[in-house]
């Protein structure tokens, strides 16, 4: 019973994948069909082949597809793609070293060889589609402007409170070194005035010294006068 479980798995697995490789195919010819850098696109008595025009390669002629499969894709993003699919293909006759000369228009019809199912949709679709499909992904999960805002310019805020603080705290420590330094001279002016005074009382004191001993000379003076009379 065990064995018959497996085998039906296993035949189901199989089954299911050549019908995710038919299906891929098929939709990689749509693709072909509809892409912006392909004029002409026909299917071949040649099994495996196909003919192709290009818009702006220099190409006509026979694309021969060398192998093709399907992949498990994880669904990181949650986007509903669980499965890529790949088409390697060959146009034959033309050199690789000469395709290098249309890099850019060659690049862009390469990527549609390159495919992904939409589980959700039960479709292939292809890599721009994939792209976009990200993109909205993306944005669908971005905050708000204002926070996007916050979050973009949040280092630039930082440094301009820093900068605030920082030219504040300097304003503040100048502030204060000015008011410092002008109770300092203050102090200066009221010891210096009270050393004036000081001395001005010291010589007052020797003047009334001065005064009083004339006095005394004097009342001694006029006392000995008045013993001779």
């Amino acid at each position: 019973m065990k064995w018959l479980l497996l085998a039906v798995l296993a035949l189901t697995s199989t089954t299911s994948f050549s019908q995710d490789r038919e299906s891929l195919l098929k939709a990689w010819e749509n693709i072909q069909r509809q892409h912006s850098e392909v004029a002409k696109f026909d299917t071949s008595e040649t099994p495996g082949e196909y003919t192709i025009k290009f818009e702006q390669i220099p190409f006509e002629g026979n694309l021969r597809v060398l192998v093709y499969g399907v992949e498990e894709f994880p669904d990181i993003y949650g986007g509903g793609i669980t499965k890529t699919g790949y088409v390697e293909v060959e146009l034959v006759g033309m050199a690789s070293e000469e395709l290098t000369k249309y890099g850019r228009p060659y690049y862009k019809w390469l990527q549609s060889n390159s495919l992904f199912f939409d589980n959700s949709a039960q479709l292939w679709i292809s890599a721009e589609e994939y792209s976009q499909l990200q993109h909205e992904l993306a944005e669908s999960a971005m905050p708000s402007n204002t926070k996007m805002f916050f979050w973009e310019y949040s280092n630039y805020i930082l440094v301009a409170i820093v900068l605030y603080f920082f030219i504040t705290s300097f304003g503040n420590n100048k502030k204060m070194k000015l008011s410092i330094e002008a109770q300092k001279r203050a102090e200066e002016k009221i010891n210096e005035s009270i050393k004036t005074q000081h001395v001005a009382l010291e010589e007052a004191k020797q003047q009334t010294e001065l005064l009083r001993e004339i006095r005394d000379s004097l009342a001694k003076g006029m006392h000995n006068e008045g013993k001779h009379t």
